[in-house]
């Protein structure tokens, strides 16, 4: 055998040794991935799979629109180990919300948008969508934003909810493709812009809620009849109205002007919702608020919500009285905010609500409202032997605001009548909160016996009581240790 032969030999047996190192060194790093991955997965695939499942998908709810981009995807969580990554990846739940934002994607490398979109719509299989939308104003691009509108729309008979984040200019983009049948959320938030946005669909969807912020009504191709929920942030009142006539089935109304200017003319004639429990009217000018106040007629009213401008000099307790007679005597809840009550308006809701369970009055940054006073004396007057208080008889909670409160005294007052022993009381002063001692011992007392009375201080409204009783603590324990430095003294001196 020549040298050749034998040099072809030995490299051959090198090179047959090096594969099977190879072969044993990848056998090794799977068997160590694996071990790796054992090791990894935590106790929640020791679950069975419905179970773990369920788990991954609290950990993605929401409790509100707002924290969607601190919150994990269900890529992040396929990312942490094999076993995760089947989970979730067989889990449709985890991927029914979908969150994107319009704009060129920050990062050039690694999957596109587009792709990352089709992905997730596939494994969320046919199960209802929710979409939220926002648009990255700084790096918007219409080639990549496109697409992914196009592959969504084809979609839109599973659309369930949609919210629009400033994504006003693309908002008429998302028509779909085909029916929305399953569309019954709406959320549309606007920025600055200088033609009215639209929303306009290849069918009109029907949704049971709509919430606006800054987004015209009237820019709107929805079908009202199946509304039951309607909140609007908006510049103007344009649309308002006619949404109430609309919705007959409206239960819940919340309409807050941002800015003001003219508005419509209302319709001389009432109008008579059959349906509406819970109305806010919020930042109306005045002779607007009159005028709507004094259009509608609510049989089902049961909690309503009137807060006046800062600088209106009128509160408008006349007309929100009016309301409540011509809607008959179902009010539960009232909230008023204003800075010009009186005792005499107080008196008159009382005898127009009767069954009234619930009074909130803010008085913003008011100085010591006298009618906070003259409440808590009319409250703690009881009616003759047997009977029901006055004011407010069936009164079960009770919260008031204002900027400074002295009518500290009157409290013990309200809790001493039988009637209000289960009155709810909160009270809220945003000044630095200062109580006789002998009061405040009153009042701790009451909470002692059972008394549900809560005290708040300023703008982050921390609860006082709590701390009043530990700064009572520590006076008592150095009044004891005084105490006993002292009979230990006068006992030395004795002897």
């Amino acid at each position: 055998m020549s040298a050749l032969e034998l040099s072809d030999g030995a490299r051959f047996s090198e090179c047959k040794d090096g594969t099977e190192l190879e072969r044993n060194s990848q056998d090794a790093r799977g068997i160590h991935e694996s071990w790796s991955n054992a090791r990894r997965d935590p106790f929640v695939l020791k679950f069975p799979p419905e179970i773990a499942s369920y788990i991954f998908f609290l950990c993605l709810d929401k409790r509100s629109d707002e924290e969607v981009a601190i919150l994990p995807t269900p890529f992040h969580l396929g990312s942490v180990c094999h076993g995760w990554r089947l989970l979730a990846r067989s889990t449709p739940e985890l991927w029914s919300t979908l969150s994107f934002s319009i704009g060129k994607p920050t990062k050039p490398g690694g999957i596109s948008q587009l792709q990352a979109v089709t992905e997730w719509l596939r494994l969320s299989g046919a199960l209802p969508l929710a979409i939220n939308v926002i648009w990255n104003r700084n790096r918007f691009s219409p080639e990549f934003c496109d697409p992914v509108i196009d592959i969504i729309n084809q979609h839109s008979g599973r659309w369930c909810k949609l919210f629009f984040d400033q994504t006003e200019a693309f908002a008429h983009r998302f028509r779909g493709t085909s029916h929305p049948h399953n569309l019954r959320d709406l959320h549309f938030t606007a920025g600055l812009y200088d033609l009215p946005p639209t929303f306009e669909m290849i069918s009109a969807p029907s949704p049971t809620r709509l919430t606006i912020f800054w987004f015209p009504i009237l820019g709107l191709d929805i079908k009202w009849d199946n509304l039951t929920y309607l909140y609007v942030k908006v510049n103007t009142f344009d649309g308002c109205i006619e949404a109430i006539q609309n919705a007959p089935l409206l239960e819940t109304c919340s309409i807050i002007l941002h800015r003001w200017g003219s508005w419509p003319p209302l319709p001389k004639t009432s109008i008579r919702h059959m349906n509406i429990r819970r109305l806010k009217l919020s930042n109306i000018p005045f002779e607007l608020l009159c005028s709507v106040l004094d259009a509608l007629e609510l049989p089902s009213l049961q909690v309503y919500h009137h807060e006046t401008r800062d600088h209106d000099i009128k509160n408008g307790m006349d007309n929100v009285l009016s309301l409540v007679t011509r809607s008959g005597n179902d009010l539960k809840e009232i909230v008023l905010v204003m800075h010009n009550l009186h005792m005499e308006d107080l008196t008159k809701l009382s005898d127009a609500a009767p069954y009234l369970r619930g009074l909130n009055l803010s008085f913003g940054c008011t100085t010591d409202p006298p009618v906070i006073r003259d409440l808590f004396y009319n409250l703690s007057l009881s009616g003759p032997i047997g009977d029901l208080p006055t004011i407010f008889p069936r009164l079960r909670a009770l919260a008031i605001s204002a900027w400074s409160i002295t009518a500290w005294d009157y409290i013990p007052c309200v809790f001493s009548s039988p009637h209000r022993k289960l009155l709810r009381l909160e009270v809220a002063r945003l000044e630095v909160i200062a109580i006789d001692n002998d009061i405040l011992r009153r009042i701790l007392s009451l909470v002692d016996d059972g008394a549900n009375i809560h005290i708040y201080f300023g703008i982050s409204l921390m609860e006082y009581l709590p701390h009043a009783r530990e700064n009572f603590g520590k006076q008592n324990h150095r009044s004891s240790v005084v105490k006993h430095a002292l009979e230990g003294e006068m006992g030395a001196s004795d002897t």
